[in-house]
């Protein structure tokens, strides 16, 4: 009876454990011993000291198997432990720590000891005096290892089946031995995933943001206010373990896009992200593909379902705008989605979201550069004073873009192919030394307006007794000529001069 009673009590003093542990540690840690969150407990001798193995039930649906190497005081308290847990954390966590205090509380009466004070030290247990009551808890103690090996091995032989099953893409209503079929009603009751589409910014500064979240269905087929994800989804969630690969994917990389963008998750926000790039593209491809890319309500329920749609072409055009202060108004350059009435997104590369149709995909920049495009995009107001006075500079900078309204109309030469005109004559006998033997002036003509353009850019702005035109100049033609001057052994001496040495 005096055996029975010491086996029955603290295997080492808890207390001991407290100060070698933070305090956020300790509470959580706490709580899930209270709440009965360890499973399982095994202790084995190991060296001068004891190794824990346990289960302890944590977030995912898994439990999470705790390896702990423990080091006891003479006196019953802890001297180290070193623990080792398959959670995110990884080591002297807190499901170490419910393990350990479910140790200090019932380590003597699983291990079936019965000299206390043995147990207690940091040796493994010493041989109990009576041999007769130390066979008797020598076959209990392997009787209660041998059930609860088999209850271990049961419950992971049906969570197997259950996963097999699961990935087989057998029929909804086969049912896992020993685990019951599903109902109808629970069916219809699963999470899916939702991927929803909403604009953010304002004015011309919209951004097309891509967010994950779960929802189940109503008995009318339409979707439950969705919830949104406190954290990425991971394996053992159920939503997740049920979700195709599809959705797989687009969960990856939205949590990837979040980590580049300035909507990085929060416990608000949920799991968002801005798509960019290919791999942006390619997320809103993939969810689009499972029929659930929804818009976004402004009450945040899920709306009208989105599929990813044809290019579209980019468009510019000119806004007047006024101001109280100023004495005179300004124009403002402005990007569009060329003949629809689709939302521009802003994204790199931009997007389009047409609310009407349902449909959003990419917008063609018709090869402007990224870079310049983010200037384009940012076009400040401008008086249309000073965008007369600066006409030439403008047009030349714009390229193919439009004109302001209030600048004056320019016939454009566009779409001709240049003829190249070279002129031939001997230098004189003085200069022959250092300008060579003979030179050569090199001209262009797009019909009937003739000169030399090199450093003025594609685009300029010619005025001739006709008026004034505004030449878009044909640059491959122009550098194959100058390349067949260098094929000649001519070489450039500028403003379109060449020699022959």
């Amino acid at each position: 009876m005096q055996n029975s009673a010491r086996s029955d009590g603290p295997w080492f003093n808890s207390r001991s454990l407290e100060s070698l542990t933070d305090p956020n540690t300790w509470n959580r840690g706490l709580a899930l011993y209270i709440s009965q969150h360890v499973l399982r407990l095994d202790i084995e001798p190991l060296g001068g000291g004891w190794l824990l193995l346990g289960a302890v039930q944590g977030s995912k649906r898994q439990p999470y198997n705790v390896n702990i190497e423990l080091t006891l005081t003479p006196d019953g308290g802890v001297a180290a432990w070193d623990c080792e847990c398959e959670c995110p954390v990884g080591t002297q966590c807190k499901h170490g720590l419910a393990l350990m205090l479910k140790a200090a509380q019932q380590g003597l009466r699983l291990m079936g000891q019965a000299d206390t004070s043995s147990a207690r030290s940091a040796s493994p247990p010493a041989a109990p005096h009576v041999p007769e009551q130390a066979a008797s808890e020598r076959l209990a103690a392997i009787a209660q290892a041998e059930q609860l090996a088999r209850a271990q091995a049961q419950t992971q032989l049906l969570r197997w089946l259950q996963e097999l099953q699961r990935t087989s893409g057998a029929a909804a209503g086969a049912a896992t031995p020993g685990m019951g079929s599903a109902s109808a009603a629970g069916r219809d009751k699963a999470e899916h995933y939702l991927y929803m589409l909403s604009v953010s910014g304002t004015g011309p500064k919209r951004q097309l943001m891509l967010e994950a979240m779960v929802s189940s269905r109503k008995k009318d087929g339409s979707w439950a206010k969705p919830r949104a994800l406190r954290m990425v989804p991971y394996a053992g969630q159920a939503a997740y373990d049920q979700a195709s690969n599809v959705d797989h994917e687009v969960l990856q990389l939205i949590s990837a896009m979040q980590n580049t963008s300035r909507y990085a998750y929060t416990y608000v926000s949920g799991v968002s992200g801005l798509p960019q790039g290919r791999a942006g593209q390619f997320a809103l491809e993939q969810a689009a593909s499972t029929g659930r890319l929804l818009l976004k309500s402004n009450q945040g329920m899920p709306g009208l379902a989105v599929r990813w749609g044809p290019p579209q072409t980019l468009g510019w055009e000119w806004h007047e705008v006024s101001s109280v202060m100023a004495s005179e108004s300004g124009w403002v350059l402005r990007a569009k989605v060329a003949n629809t009435q689709a939302t521009l997104c802003q994204n790199h590369p931009p997007l389009y979201l047409d609310a009407e149709q349902g449909l959003c995909g990419l917008v063609q920049t018709d090869g402007i550069a990224p870079a310049q495009l983010a200037v384009l995009f940012n076009a400040p107001p401008i008086k249309a004073s000073v965008l007369q006075d600066n006409q030439i500079a403008l047009m030349q900078s714009l390229g193919k873009l439009p004109p302001p309204p209030v600048l004056q109309a320019l016939t454009t030469l566009q779409g001709i192919a240049p003829t190249a005109r070279l002129h031939l004559w001997p230098v004189p006998e003085s200069d022959a030394s250092h300008k060579g033997l003979m030179q050569a002036q090199l001209r262009f003509d797009y019909q009937g307006h003739v000169g030399w353009w090199a450093t003025q850019g594609a685009v300029v702005v010619l005025d001739s007794p006709q008026g004034r035109f505004l030449l878009h100049r044909d640059m491959r033609s122009e550098q194959l000529a100058c390349n067949r001057l260098a094929g000649l052994t001519l070489h450039p001496a500028g403003n379109g001069v060449f020699g022959l040495p």
